[in-house]
């Protein structure tokens, strides 16, 4: 990298707008494993310019510094054709982004939409999961109704063990702490608010 960096860098200008030196560039500082450097992300911008493609927009938006222009470059990246495989780690990491910010509604849509393009996926129902069950303090009108989110929470870290068996064992430990923590027998028995068959709602993102 030290020896590759200030060569390319000092010819960039002159080449900025030259498909050909910019792919050659890329394709070296990748091969050397160079791509932290500015000088790799600049000639990404510069060849996305003149050439865009639904590979150099996932890559720009991998290592954009912004949620917007992440979104931005990501969302053209998909309307550029990527495989679904791709654009289910696009949704992905959207979802990540938006439970970072505890948008869960809308990261709840992204980890869904990122399953549907890719139905072995399963990290992203064990993500909801934790999402609904750190919602227990918003969710419910009463302590029954609170626990009782546990078992939304175990029945998406459930169907993560059942469409990715890599996930089984781990999600299995997430559906029995859910369930742990939510109501037991004695609870929904003693507790005159409720008949049986009925249905539990909950006013929230849930």
């Amino acid at each position: 990298c030290d020896k590759l960096i200030p060569l390319y860098d000092a010819e960039f200008e002159t080449n900025k707008t030259n498909k050909e030196w910019l792919s050659n560039v890329l394709v070296r500082l990748q091969k050397k494993d160079c791509t932290d450097a500015p000088l790799y992300i600049k000639s990404v911008k510069a060849l996305h310019a003149i050439n865009p493609s639904a590979k150099t927009a996932l890559g720009l938006g991998n290592i954009a510094t912004t949620t917007k222009e992440k979104f931005q470059y990501w969302d053209q990246a998909i309307e550029l054709g990527i495989d679904n495989d791709d654009k289910a780690s696009i949704y992905y990491k959207k979802g990540n982004i938006y439970k970072s910010q505890g948008q869960f509604g809308s990261a709840r849509r992204a980890y869904l939409d990122a399953t549907e393009l890719k139905p072995s996926f399963g990290q992203p129902y064990l993500k909801i999961a934790d999402m609904v069950a750190n919602s227990t303090g918003s969710c419910g009108a009463n302590p029954l109704e609170k626990r009782a989110v546990y078992w939304v929470a175990a029945r998406y870290a459930e169907k993560a063990g059942r469409v990715d068996p890599s996930l089984k064992r781990t999600a299995a430990k997430y559906v029995a702490s859910y369930n742990g923590a939510a109501p037991s027998k004695r609870d929904i028995f003693s507790n005159q608010d409720y008949n049986s068959g009925q249905t539990i709602t909950f006013n929230c993102w849930v």
